[in-house]
């Protein structure tokens, strides 16, 4: 939801739909006890907040990796940082 509340921003509806569909073929995960313990575990090691360290953790059981635009993600292992740019 907060992918698509951003880009209604700033995009015409029908690319935020275009966004939505390919975003559709992801996979959605439970945050099961475990995962939730692995995440508390990052939010407190790391002095993360809880939705950051609940992405991470998730990304981190399935060895994928986290791609944001999110500061707070800069320098973590398992991420590509990209810095926002300013928009002209």
């Amino acid at each position: 939801m907060e992918v698509i509340k951003v880009l209604l921003r700033s995009e015409p509806r029908d690319t935020v739909l275009k966004v939505v569909a390919v975003m559709r073929q992801g996979r959605v995960v439970d945050l099961d006890e475990t995962l939730a313990v692995e995440a508390a575990s990052l939010a407190v090691a790391q002095r993360m907040p809880t939705a950051d360290s609940i992405v991470l953790a998730t990304a981190q059981r399935h060895a994928a990796v986290v791609w944001t635009q999110d500061a707070d993600f800069s320098g973590k292992t398992g991420v590509k940082y990209f810095p926002k740019t300013a928009q002209a």
